[in-house]
């Protein structure tokens, strides 16, 4: 898949930038790294700038293609680019994308290749999934969980799925960073420098868990004094979003422990926050696999993550986390205690994780073999 023999057809339904799109753009930066063009297809530009040559489809970003007749003539537009560039694969990144893509190998015979990201298993099982599972040449899946439910639900063979868990990257910091930053962070958002921070970090939505995170450390605020807690990536652009933050806003309404909870907004340096937490809290309801939880390994931190998805499959419960059943307060609240009482065994799940995060889960190995696979495809 050299310039010369032509590259790939990449589509993303996303404009805005989550755990998928962080995984879409390593896999470009590894493609443009090998010498592999593409071309991109997007709702929106503005969050690809960087990214070679993008080409804006607005129907992408909209549910049904804006319409029977905006779907397919937007669909004719981007197959007429696929010829014209001479793509030997188009790779859709996300289920969304997969209406898309297969409809693109329909109208160009091109192999086509989708990467699953979602964990909700409803979408797998409608006539469209089932009708792109018979027409995409094969899929990638980030977890065992993501695939089980994908080929349950939209009736694909087991070996038409190959799991490839994400990846990310080393972390940059050395210790000294590590002492500098936790410094900066805490002066800059009002953390006292031997508080023991819990933080959390995730999209600003209901599925992630933020209220049973705060319900958990209003029980245990009175017990560690010095204890608070930050959220980090706290967007307000979406009507779940605004309900999501408002939720959390009217529960600390009057409540004396209110001034320990910190809502920062999004950023796109989070891991900078991770070394200045004591522990990491993943606890989302569903999650198709759970980047935030790697990143959080990659850092150092102890990690607290719901027994859930593909989380299940990152942390060895025990041995490089704590895993607790997601939305179970109870549960929750005891694995902060349990760690806030003894930071040696926080330090040790800590060590392992770290072993674990360089064996499994560097960003180096997961997007060197999505490569492989891709470049197998297109032959």
């Amino acid at each position: 898949m050299k310039h010369k023999s032509g590259g790939l057809a990449v589509v993303s339904c996303a404009a805005q930038i989550g755990g998928g799109e962080m995984c879409l753009k390593r896999v470009l930066k590894t493609l443009r790294e090998q010498g592999v063009s593409y071309t991109l297809f997007v709702p929106e530009a503005a969050a690809w700038r960087s990214e070679g040559e993008v080409r804006v489809f607005p129907e992408l970003g909209r549910d049904g293609g804006g319409g029977p007749a905006r779907f397919f003539g937007a669909a004719l537009r981007m197959s007429r680019i696929v010829r014209k560039s001479n793509c030997r694969l188009i790779y859709g990144n996300t289920y969304v994308s997969a209406k898309w893509a297969a409809l693109l190998r329909v109208l160009t015979g091109v192999p086509a290749v989708c990467h699953l990201h979602e964990s909700t298993y409803a979408p797998y099982a409608s006539r469209v999934a089932r009708w792109s599972g018979r027409v995409m040449s094969h899929y990638l899946a980030i977890s065992e969980h993501v695939k089980q439910q994908f080929c349950l639900g939209a009736g694909v063979p087991d070996h038409k799925v190959t799991v490839i868990w994400n990846g990310v990257s080393p972390s940059e910091y050395t210790a000294a960073d590590r002492v500098a930053i936790r410094r900066t962070i805490r002066e800059t958002h009002g953390v006292p420098e031997h508080a023991a921070l819990v933080l959390m970090v995730g999209q600003t939505r209901f599925i992630k868990g933020h209220d049973v995170l705060l319900e958990a450390c209003l029980k245990l605020f009175g017990k560690y004094p010095a204890l608070h807690l930050m959220y980090v990536g706290i967007e307000r652009e979406t009507e779940e979003q605004r309900a999501v933050l408002q939720g959390l806003e009217a529960r600390l309404e009057n409540n004396p422990y209110a001034d320990r909870v910190r809502f920062v907004d999004y950023n796109e340096t989070p891991r900078r926050f991770m070394r200045a937490a004591d522990l990491l809290v993943v606890p989302s309801r569903s999650e198709g696999f759970g980047l935030v939880a790697i990143e959080g390994m990659a850092e150092g931190v102890p990690v607290i993550a719901s027994d859930t998805g593909g989380l299940r499959e990152i942390i060895v419960h025990g041995e490089s986390g704590l895993l607790v059943p997601p939305d179970d307060l109870r549960s929750l609240c005891a694995a902060l205690d349990d760690l806030l009482e003894k930071p040696k065994r926080a330090e040790q799940l800590a060590e392992h994780a770290g072993e674990r995060y360089r064996a499994c889960f560097t960003e180096s190995r997961a997007t060197a073999r999505i490569a492989e696979v891709l470049t197998g495809i297109a032959g």
